[in-house]
């Protein structure tokens, strides 16, 4: 982020100490706006500040409430703290409750800009761990639940009964039936709503690799660790961690996370330090998740605590009715990103009512896409669904689908297809079957105008 772009709240009811802060940051480019005690900080910061210095001791509202405050509200705001009492006490309390750095009075110039750029460098690193949700478009209505079945509309008052719980969370359904859209829901309509949303996909990685990717590590802990990097239970604190595929996490991993979510509290791997975590876990599965824990292939004791709110999505098959509406608004939503508008005839719709959509409504997207992409004009007929390229029950039963008659681009098109779903989704393991790099899947998908 550059400095001309960062966004820094002072508060201290020192004018003069005020004043050297602003001028010192300003000249380093810095964007400031000043405030004289923690009551005027609680009315003026909101999320866009990147960094607050707080002076500890204010009237009213002291600097130790507010930065409670900021990390309640705004915990990817990084806080830095100012004194001069010099008490140990004192650093231990503010570093405790999530300050960043603390730093003596009288501010030392080039002590303050090291620790400002610091703190900036500590933010990005979250920010790049975290999605950005904009939270007017996450909602149901918006994602893949637009519709007006029993199913779906039961769905939608399940979601707003559970969001605001600030419970663990375990949503479980078919593949591309919508299940990461309702994560993003959840958080949104939640009093954490303000704070980080991570998720990692416990099927794509490796053991080694998922277990640094959630715990972090310290420098030499891992393989090609040159520095420290956080976790993402680290990252995630005051906001949601989405587990997706939860079922495929190993057992150890399982044992471990357990642990964490029983004593609220995680170390990075090769650390000494015991961080306290304050996350709200939300868990994506298969429907069949109990079953593995009557296999003992996944911990029961994990399960049960992450399905104290349990949600279960339809698939596509069981809201046929809701067909129509979804493929209009997939295809708005696809010519919107084109700067042109689609619409499909009832000839086709009846065509996809009939269609056995093993991938649900991913699938209904990716038909959409390729409809887009190959029709020659604005009405999207039977001829541009191209059907044969998902695995329908003719196409079963015939034992393959016939790639006579098709254009090169549609070939490869399937063969991408079949593979990624072959490989649920692992581009690596996809490229591998494939013989091309993984950049060429990325690079292929998008020629293709296939979505991940």
């Amino acid at each position: 982020m550059s400095k001309f772009n960062a966004k820094i709240l002072i508060a201290d009811d020192v004018q003069v100490s005020r004043e050297t802060v602003k001028l010192i940051l300003e000249k380093s480019g810095y964007q400031v706006v000043e405030v004289k005690d923690g009551q005027e900080g609680i009315d003026t910061i909101d999320a866009s500040f990147d960094v607050a210095i707080v002076d500890l001791m204010m009237p009213g509202v002291g600097g130790l409430e507010f930065l409670k405050f900021i990390k309640k509200e705004f915990p990817l705001t990084q806080v830095v703290v100012l004194s001069g009492m010099g008490k140990i006490s004192d650093v231990i309390n503010v570093i405790r409750e999530g300050a960043y750095w603390y730093l003596p009075k009288p501010i030392e110039s080039q002590a303050l800009k090291a620790i400002v750029e610091k703190a900036m460098e500590h933010r990005s690193l979250f920010l790049n761990e975290c999605e950005i949700i904009n939270q007017e478009e996450a909602s149901l209505n918006n994602s893949e639940f637009f519709g007006n079945s029993e199913v779906v509309l039961s769905l939608i008052s399940e979601v707003e009964q559970i969001a605001p719980l600030n419970c663990n969370v375990l949503i479980q359904g078919e593949d591309g039936v919508g299940k990461r859209s309702i994560s993003r829901v959840i958080h949104c309509k939640s009093s954490r709503k303000n704070g980080p949303y991570v998720a990692i996909d416990c099927r794509a990685l490796e053991v080694d690799r998922l277990e640094a990717e959630l715990f972090g590590y310290e420098r030499g802990a891992v393989t090609g660790a040159l520095s420290a990097r956080p976790g993402k239970l680290e990252i995630a604190n005051k906001g949601t961690l989405v587990l997706n595929f939860v079922e495929e996490m190993p057992i150890d991993l399982q044992n471990k996370l357990f642990n964490v979510l029983e004593s609220k509290k995680c170390s990075r791997i090769g650390g000494k330090d015991v961080r306290d975590i304050d996350v709200r876990f939300l868990a994506t599965s298969s429907p069949n998740f109990e079953e593995l824990c009557n296999q003992k292939v996944f911990n029961r004791d994990l399960y049960t605590k992450l399905s104290v709110g349990k949600l279960s999505v339809p698939s596509l098959k069981e809201r046929m009715e809701d067909i129509e509406i979804i493929a209009q608004e997939l295809l708005r939503r696809i010519g919107g990103r084109m700067n042109k508008s689609f619409s499909i005839n009832q000839e086709a719709i009846s065509a996809l009512q009939k269609h056995e959509f093993s991938g649900n409504v991913r699938e209904l997207e990716n038909i959409c896409e390729m409809a887009v992409a190959t029709c020659t004009c604005d009405v999207i007929e039977l001829k541009d669904l191209k059907l044969e390229l998902s695995n329908n029950k003719s196409a079963k039963e015939a034992g393959g689908v016939s790639i006579g008659g098709m254009t090169l681009a549609d070939i490869e098109r399937l063969a991408l297809y079949e593979t990624l779903k072959l490989c649920k989704g692992n581009k690596a393991a996809a490229a591998r079957i494939l013989e091309i790099s993984e950049k060429s899947i990325y690079n292929k998908m998008k020629r293709l105008g296939m979505r991940d």
